[in-house]
């Protein structure tokens, strides 16, 4: 996902991380650079990738799984 700001992007990622803790799933881990242009939270299975929107133009990741099986989830 994308936020359109540092401010944005820096509460996704915490809300994520509070929304899921409540329900008493954590990460295994979790990382982000100081200026909250790319944040990774590593639940295992599931990784969440927040990016501001500049960042994620900038790396395109979908084009490394654009020839990914897709699954249902």
């Amino acid at each position: 996902m994308s936020g359109n700001s540092d401010r944005h992007v820096k509460a996704l990622f915490n809300e994520i991380e509070v929304q899921l803790k409540r329900q008493g799933v954590r990460p295994v881990r979790k990382e982000t650079d100081q200026e909250y242009k790319w944040c990774i939270l590593d639940y295992g299975d599931v990784l969440v990738h927040i990016f501001y929107y500049k960042t994620r133009d900038f790396y395109r990741l979908e084009r490394l799984w654009s020839d990914a099986e897709e699954v249902a989830i």
